[in-house]
């Protein structure tokens, strides 16, 4: 499993669900944290494992690292921010669904001025939700949205 060396309490609790599950199945796993996606040995990686399952998704892959995948048909297994265009598999949710059904169950709540905090780097998931919430709240009226976006959010790496 490849995850980001940064905090980020949502991978944390993909990395917890997927230890427990393979603890049950008796599967072995091997966590290997980076700061920067070019700062792994994907050849190693890739002799001593079966497969790779992400948790996050590289911006992009360094030079050969896609092809290289893709030649051997290594398994490769994206479990959050996954690029539209990559051409491997990925779980995710919908995350644009996620922005809005936030805003939406506040909204019922009596909340009308929906404040987003980004913990998280920037990514193709929280830029996906941050969307859903923007669509809501522009649905709902509300203006000057950019003010109530506070970014908390430590930096990739």
């Amino acid at each position: 499993v490849l995850r980001p060396f940064w905090p980020s309490p949502e991978y944390d609790s993909l990395l917890t669900g997927l230890q427990q599950e393979c603890t049950q199945r008796r599967w072995n796993l091997e966590l290997i944290h980076y700061q920067t996606w070019s700062d792994l040995d994907l050849t190693r990686i890739i002799n001593e494992h079966q497969g790779i399952i992400s948790i996050g998704h590289p911006a992009a892959f360094a030079d050969g690292q896609e092809d290289h995948l893709l030649k051997l048909r290594y398994p490769f297994i994206s479990l959050m921010n996954r690029p539209e265009t990559a051409p491997f598999a990925g779980v995710e949710g919908d995350d644009v669904a996620l922005g809005r059904m936030a805003v939406s169950t506040l909204r019922k709540l009596g909340h009308r001025r929906i404040a987003v905090f980004l913990n998280e780097p920037s990514s193709v998931s929280v830029d996906r939700r941050l969307r859903g919430w923007r669509t809501a709240m522009q649905k709902a009226g509300e203006t000057n949205l950019d003010e109530l976006i506070i970014d908390c959010s430590v930096e990739s790496g």
